[in-house]
């Protein structure tokens, strides 16, 4: 190889790395374009949710049903029946 080839194939590769390589290297660059596009099709494995969390959602759910419950309640509850309790 030339030193003018050489100095343009640099010149190449610091303009356009990825068109350099793919003119280098078709198969290789098919390949990599081949993998990156297989791997955006595939969906993101979601998180279970941990039971510390779970036990979390579960007190806040109860401390706000527990007073609304209550003050339900009373306001349903007949005035007899309130006075028996």
């Amino acid at each position: 190889m030339g030193m003018k080839r050489r100095i343009l194939k640099g010149a190449g590769f610091l303009a356009a790395p990825k068109l350099a390589f793919a003119f280098s290297h078709p198969r290789k660059a098919a390949m990599v374009k081949a993998t990156t596009w297989a791997m955006s099709q595939i969906p993101t494995r979601r998180r279970r949710a941990s039971a510390r969390m779970t036990a979390a959602k579960g007190l806040g759910a109860a401390a706000i049903a527990l007073p609304v419950g209550m003050w339900l309640g009373r306001r349903f509850m007949t005035p007899q029946a309130a006075e028996e309790m």
